[in-house]
Order: C-alpha cells, then sequence, then structure tokens
C-alpha cells in the first residue's frame, strides 16, 4: 500500500490499555476527540493487541459494542480468546449526531477471566488496507511515496511513522 504526502491524526488519547475479565461483561469506552469527529465520514479504528490471556469462549468486540449511538452507529470487530495481532475495521459516521460519538468495547462473556492489552488508533479515512503501525497525536507523511510494511514505516529525512 502507498501513502502519499498525509497527515494523519490518531483520535485516540488512550495509550496502552489493559482490561481484565470480570464476573461481568465488562464494557468501556476509548477517550477519544470527540469533538474532531465529522458527519458522514469514514474513520479506521485500529486495534494492536499485545497481549489476551482472556479464557477460552470469551473474546473483545473492538469499535461500537455493548449498547448503539448516534455517532458511529453499532459495528465492531471481534478478537477471539487467546489471538494477539492488529484488527482493522472502518467505521462512518452518521449524517446527524443528536448526541456526540462513542467508541464503547467489551470483554465477552460474564465467565472470562485473564486479561487483554492492547493500543489504538483511529484515524479518518478508509485504511483497512493499509499497514499503519501505532503512533500517538499526529503524524506527517512527507514525499516520496512511503511503501508501509510490517516492520516501522521510516520516510522522509529520518522521519518514523
Amino acid at each position: 500500500a502507498i501513502l502519499k504526502g498525509q497527515t494523519l491524526v490518531n483520535l485516540i488519547n488512550d495509550g496502552e490499555v489493559t482490561k481484565n475479565a470480570t464476573n461481568n461483561w465488562v464494557i468501556f469506552s476509548a477517550d477519544f476527540n470527540a469533538d474532531m469527529i465529522k458527519t458522514s465520514t469514514d474513520y479506521t479504528l485500529i486495534t494492536y493487541v499485545i497481549s489476551n490471556t482472556l479464557s477460552d469462549g470469551s473474546g473483545c468486540d473492538f469499535g461500537v459494542s455493548g449498547g448503539q449511538n448516534d455517532g458511529f452507529g453499532f459495528k465492531a470487530i471481534r478478537v477471539p480468546s487467546g489471538k494477539v495481532g492488529v484488527y482493522k475495521i472502518k467505521l462512518t459516521t452518521k449524517n446527524v449526531f443528536s448526541e456526540p460519538p462513542v467508541l464503547r468495547q467489551q470483554i465477552l462473556n460474564d465467565v472470562a477471566t485473564g486479561s487483554i492489552t492492547f493500543k489504538q488508533v483511529l484515524v479518518e479515512g478508509d485504511y483497512t488496507n493499509i499497514d499503519i503501525p501505532y503512533f500517538e497525536g499526529m503524524q506527517s507523511v512527507e514525499n516520496p511515496t512511503v511503501i508501509t510494511s510490517n516492520s516501522p514505516v521510516q520516510f522522509g529525512k529520518g522521519g518514523r511513522l
């Protein structure tokens, strides 16, 4: 995949997060810049699962789950118990917000044990077919063209994404 002269902004403020399973479903929201979310716009939520010791039969939904909201609607990607790696989902905002958008996520199953550790990036646009390493804040991609891979992307004058 190729990126040319773009600026990417990670709208999520959380950094690395660990969530522990309990006797109930664990529902949590990502801390993100909801005021920067536009109506009728595609966003890509990229979740980098670092560690996953959730018990068999459980898992974690990333995206919009655990309840509907007006901003993104209801769409999530499920990470099964024990799986790690990069998970991507395209979310499209609705035409009108009657309340601020929410990224509500959850650990499944009220008998789950273990924990899941992850980082997330929420960027405007559809990047489901482009490898983007984790970053915080804003990253500028300078010309010449950047060809992404599974390793950190280096570009321009020694900058790093």
